[in-house]
């Protein structure tokens, strides 16, 4: 990962020729005089030229320190149609080449003033086209190294920038809209927060390094290992922002990855894994909770949130390293979703669903996220007390639409267990 020295749409092959001139004239027109549209095409043209004849001559010597110049100049008049859907995606990408000419030509007399005028135009940039999610991506992704070079006080500014990464990153992949969708979770009574939660109608997400398995997540643990300061911010921004809540769900979550994906006894219900009852909910003391989500949970609502959630089923393999390790190895980056939902197929009796939540405000180990009406049903364990059971259903009382069952041992076939209406 600290090979990676700049974020880039695309990959840039080529430098703009010494006779770098003007592709268009600014002069002193004002802002307000360009409200035609033969002058907004002028615009659109020089923006093109400008991302082609970078891409054409950057690894010739490029003078960036004439690009820089050249973009400053141009700029204000190139942001007045920035609200135009057309107009966007060649000026975000004029952007991301600006971010790479002054990260590149002033590596060593950056100064603060560069970045956050990067980070305004980004932030410009982002209020009109919110959802051009790969383009803001790398733009937060670059002023993150913008702020490390600076200098260490202000590394808490590059976390804050990769945390908006990240969240472009994950907010590209969450198009899918998932609604009224079941899913179970196998929980121990002793956890002082599931009581909680069900009283509050929160589902919590955690910090997926402190999972049992020691190679989840291995993006995380390679950032670990990577010794460099931008390893370690980017490890703190996705250790703050990126929290991740794990379900079992029996069929295919989307037609889409159902040739990859295959369930592991997929004809028996959720409830009835007695490995998960063993696993995770205190050996059979515990509960399973069935979760019907209307629309996918957030901790926020609204445009200016900076929170997504996305689920996703896992996909187990027999060799982490040939699906994860290699790809870093040969191209120095990896797939961000095969990072977080892969696992070793020694795991697949868990039918593993994730919901993937990412807050830029977010902080610690755990959050909460607002379910409410969520809990279809609560399966109690064989081995449940009576004095858990009796203190979730009073905590549940209110919640007529909550069934309540018991795990009882299947008296007509040994070895398996079967659920009772209670």
């Amino acid at each position: 990962m600290g090979q990676r020295v700049f974020a880039r749409s695309q990959p840039l092959t080529t430098l703009f020729p010494s006779a770098f001139g003007k592709c268009v004239s600014c002069g002193t027109r004002s802002i307000k005089s360009m409200e035609n549209e033969k002058e907004k095409k002028r615009f659109a043209s020089a923006i093109k030229s400008f991302n082609i004849e970078f891409d054409k001559n950057e690894d010739e010597n490029l003078d960036f320190n004439k690009v820089s110049a050249y973009f400053q100049e141009n700029y204000p008049c190139w942001k007045a149609y920035i609200s135009d859907d057309d107009y966007q995606e060649d000026l975000g990408q004029a952007l991301i080449r600006y971010s790479y000419s002054i990260l590149h030509h002033q590596y060593s007399k950056l100064d603060e003033t560069d970045i956050r005028d990067l980070l305004q135009k980004t932030e410009e940039f982002k209020i009109v086209a919110s959802k051009k999610w790969n383009i803001l991506e790398s733009l937060y992704f670059n002023i993150a190294i913008g702020w490390n070079r600076i200098g260490h006080l202000y590394n808490s500014l590059s976390v804050d920038a990769f945390k908006h990464h990240i969240y472009y990153v994950i907010q590209k992949e969450c198009r899918r809209q998932y609604s009224n969708f079941s899913f179970y979770k196998f929980y121990k009574c002793s956890e002082p927060y599931v009581i909680q939660s069900l009283a509050n109608e929160t589902l919590s997400v955690s910090d997926p390094s402190k999972y049992n398995d020691i190679f989840d997540c291995p993006l995380l643990s390679i950032l670990k290992t990577d010794g460099t300061d931008l390893g370690k911010l980017l490890l703190q921004a996705y250790n703050e922002c990126l929290k991740v809540a794990c379900f079992v769900r029996n069929k295919v979550l989307s037609p889409i990855s159902s040739g990859k994906i295959k369930k592991y006894n997929s004809n028996v219900p959720e409830y009835l894994n007695t490995l998960m009852w063993a696993h995770y909910a205190d050996s059979h003391k515990g509960i399973c909770i069935k979760y019907t989500f209307p629309n996918i949970p957030l901790q926020k609502s609204g445009e200016n949130a900076e929170c997504c959630s996305l689920f996703k089923d896992v996909l187990y393999v027999k060799s982490l390293n040939s699906t994860i390790l290699e790809p870093i190895k040969k191209n120095n980056e990896t797939d961000t979703l095969s990072a977080f939902f892969t696992k070793a197929d020694i795991w697949k009796y868990e039918n593993e669903v994730r919901l993937l939540n990412v807050n830029v405000k977010g902080k610690g180990e755990h959050e909460n996220i607002p379910i409410p009406n969520a809990v279809e049903a609560i399966y109690f364990g064989v081995n449940c007390s009576d004095d858990d059971i009796k203190m979730i259903k009073n905590v549940m009382s209110n919640k007529t639409n909550v069934t309540f069952y018991r795990m009882v041992k299947d008296d007509k076939c040994f070895g398996k267990i079967k659920d009772v209406c209670i």
